[in-house]
């Protein structure tokens, strides 16, 4: 293992990172798993564990544009986001996993016997952050199944997916509650208080604005005038929630709906454009940060924490496999097992609430980043083998949906 960084200049540590990235995302998904496994391995092999090429440090803030520019993406999805809330069958399972997965893993990791177990005991603040991390479901891995076998435009497809994304909204708005009440004096909870009331009044005046006078922004002379105009007010929103000692993914998310109510967000190019920055340079980038990040050895590495990880892993996609298969089951939901099986994987939602716990102080180091680096590879794996298994168990069910 080396500890010294042996590139020092940021230009070749971007080529080395992103040209590895590349080629080990290109590996994963010719395997039929997800490029982000490949952008994290790389970012460990190339990080202080392994090779030490690369400074974790050099990576950050390019992989604070990645994870605000994924909580852009998947708030520009939403056309309406008052359409999520009156799908009720939707609304129900995505706020219900988040509930079941919060409650039965608070109740869980509360137990001496976890604390036996895992080898390991938290505080409750500290079990009130890990409880909403592996409650909440990824809106990339759902969307990609989906597509990749046609079923995404089908009505349980569809369903699917705004339950993974009102199971999101739902948890991005518990973390916010969790950080404004995570300070003891009053006088700092009513400042917090204030402020994300004016927060809210500035994001339904945008809202309004946008969804009133939108149709005018296709007056900017250029494509290139749009993005940077949408490219400002995702970094304003973002640095606001900032601000407010909040996620900036947070603003990021509000803005991608703010930016849904025009009507050039809707056109190919201008989803392309933002497409092509973000998912070619930025979020390869923000995964492989958090592979620089991992540590293998020593006791906050991975090996040291296999078990805490396995336990977590286990917890999580046992819970949500159930609950989605029995709730489905009850509403007569079309191909129950599919629909279960795209809600278990765990990663960029799960990874940030942890990352905003590290940053105000919940945790300490980045143990919690090698007890949850495991499940990114094993649910990814677990969602792909379940996946190829229910669609030939429910092949009638799936045409039928």
């Amino acid at each position: 293992m080396s500890s010294e960084v042996a590139i020092t200049n940021i230009l070749l540590s971007l080529f080395a990172v992103l040209a590895s990235s590349l080629i080990l995302g290109e590996v994963f998904e010719r395997l039929g798993l997800d490029a982000v496994i490949g952008y994290i391995i790389a970012g460990l092999l190339l990080g202080p564990s392994i090779l030490g090429w690369v400074s974790p440090h050099a990576m950050e803030e390019f992989a604070i544009i990645g994870a605000v520019l994924i909580l852009f993406l998947a708030g520009l999805k939403e056309e309406d986001a008052s359409a999520l809330y009156k799908n009720k069958t939707a609304m129900m399972m995505g706020l219900g996993l988040l509930i079941f997965g919060f409650v039965i893993i608070f109740g869980v990791l509360s137990t001496p016997l976890m604390s036996v177990v895992a080898g390991k005991s938290y505080t409750f603040v500290q079990i009130t952050f890990l409880a909403l991390a592996y409650a909440v479901v990824d809106l990339g891995v759902p969307a990609k199944m989906l597509m990749s076998k046609r079923l995404l435009n089908t009505e349980f497809g569809q369903m699917v997916l705004n339950g993974a994304v009102i199971n999101v909204i739902a948890g991005l708005t518990l973390l916010t509650i969790f950080t404004l009440f995570l300070t003891p004096e009053l006088g700092a909870i009513a400042s917090k208080f204030i402020g994300v009331i004016a927060f809210m009044g500035l994001f339904i005046g945008l809202f309004w604005i946008v969804s009133r006078f939108g149709k005018y922004m296709v007056l900017l002379e250029s494509e290139e005038a749009q993005f940077t105009l949408t490219m400002a007010l995702v970094l304003l929103m973002a640095f606001l929630t900032e601000s407010l000692g909040f996620s900036n993914i947070l603003g990021a998310f509000l803005a991608g709906i703010i930016i849904s109510r025009s009507t050039f967000s809707g056109t190919r190019s201008f989803i392309d454009r933002f497409k092509a920055v973000s998912m070619g340079l930025f979020v390869p980038l923000f995964f492989a940060w958090f592979g620089l990040e991992l540590v293998l050895f020593g006791e906050a590495g991975i090996i040291a924490n296999i078990i805490p990880a396995l336990i977590f892993f286990g917890l999580s996609c046992v819970l949500k496999f159930s609950y989605t298969y029995v709730y489905s089951k009850i509403k007569k939901i079309p191909a129950p097992g599919l629909v279960a099986s795209s809600m278990l994987s765990l990663d960029v939602e799960t990874l940030i609430i942890l990352i905003l716990a590290m940053e105000i102080g919940v945790f300490e180091g980045t143990e919690m980043l090698s007890i949850f680096a495991p499940s990114v590879l094993l649910t990814t794996i677990l969602v792909a083998l379940l996946v190829k298994m229910f669609i030939k168990l429910e092949a009638k069910d799936i045409q039928k949906g």
